[in-house]
């Protein structure tokens, strides 16, 4: 079954179940709301105010909801809304702690980037959300591209979350993903502090602990006190702390490197909202750049960095995750580099319009971005 839901920004309610496949359709008037998926046709009413539609399919294991899209009601034309195909991602997770019944797991567009993640997880539109039994592969449709995804115990404990990430995968007509559940054995405690913006009442802080290469997101929130506390394994980490409001989600600091061996302090002042140092340029640092001209036609040039000397790769891949050209594939210097391309492919035939991604990979660090072709 699929089950379609209009529910309000901080609020979901059930409109109609229906069957999976179809196109999701919804016209309104005002004072009335319909919603039809191929046969079935579902009517309520609700009131005017804006919206976030989502659509949900369950089976015996496993439950998966799309979020597509926000909707304001009355609507200024009919509202249309497309359930995600073309491309099968299959997950595989398995659990090393074995304590496990269930799991959940975030799709959410594009390649993981700690700043962005506040604004994309729950509520972007292209979002999946799937919660599975633990032993079962989980199958879930969505439209060829680039995505990151959030792999989570079914129960954690009360005070604090662990994520695996994948960072990036690309997913064509049928990728694999095999990962496992985070098995987060603390050896030290982040504490600290949080100095809020004065006579802020309605906010919520959450703490965010991301270790790219063990994978591992871990989060807590700060308490009445302004107090927050955090178990982690010893590792390098990033940390954001990011200020929830009822109508959005803000960055309120971020430090792009703490290295954790022993228990430490953090004390964070969201009241002079620390600047997010932009390090990108340095000669030890391990960056891709956005391409430039974004979009292009006769020729962009794409910039990079690699933090020690060895092996990089640099190639372009289309929407469905075809591999279009190798740019870069030799033994390169620690330090910027650069490449171009002229938009045709291995064979030197022009390659036609569209969005096209480009990976970066040099040992165990890739970065992957996209750019656009315009004929």
């Amino acid at each position: 079954d699929l089950v379609a839901h209009v529910g309000q920004e901080r609020a979901l309610g059930l409109v109609g179940r229906l069957r999976f496949g179809s196109s999701l359709l919804l016209g309104l008037c005002p004072g009335l709301q319909v919603l039809q998926i191929g046969e079935a046709l579902e009517t309520v009413r609700q009131q005017a105010s804006r919206y976030r539609v989502s659509a949900d399919r369950f089976t015996g294991s496993s439950s998966i909801q799309w979020t597509l899209g926000k909707l304001l009601v009355p609507p200024l034309s009919n509202p249309h809304f497309q359930l995600p195909g073309g491309a099968i991602l299959e997950a595989r997770i398995d659990d090393p702690t074995g304590r496990q019944r269930y799991l959940t797991m975030n799709v959410l567009p594009g390649a993981f980037h700690l700043v962005e993640f506040g604004q994309l997880s729950g509520a972007s539109s292209g979002a999946v959300y799937a919660f599975v039994e633990l032993g079962h592969v989980a199958e879930i449709p969505v439209a060829p591209g680039l995505y990151s995804v959030l792999v989570s115990p079914g129960s954690n404990p009360q005070d604090y979350r662990y994520h695996t990430v994948v960072a990036e995968i690309i997913a064509g007509d049928h990728e694999v993903m095999e990962a496992s559940l985070p098995d987060a054995m603390a050896d030290l405690t982040l504490t600290g502090s949080v100095r809020r913006i004065p006579d802020d009442t309605t906010s919520s802080v959450w703490i965010y602990a991301y270790d790219r290469d063990a994978q591992l997101l871990a989060e807590t929130s700060v308490n009445g006190d302004g107090r927050y506390e955090l178990p982690l394994p010893a590792g390098q980490y990033e940390i954001i702390a990011y200020v929830r409001t009822p109508d959005d989600t803000r960055v309120g600091y971020h430090r792009r490197s703490v290295m954790l061996t022993e228990d430490h302090t953090l004390d964070i002042d969201l009241f002079t909202q620390t600047a997010i140092a932009d390090d990108s340029q340095s000669p030890s640092h391990f960056a891709l750049a956005q391409s430039y001209p974004n979009p292009f036609n006769a020729e962009t040039v794409i910039r990079f960095s690699l933090a020690t000397p060895g092996e990089a790769r640099l190639e372009l891949f289309d929407m469905l995750g075809q591999r279009v050209r190798t740019l870069v594939e030799s033994e390169l210097p620690a330090g910027p580099a650069a490449t171009r391309w002229d938009g045709t492919d291995t064979g030197g035939h022009p390659v036609a319009s569209g969005v096209y991604f480009y990976r970066l990979n040099a040992g165990e660090r890739v970065a992957t971005k996209k750019l656009l072709l315009l004929r």
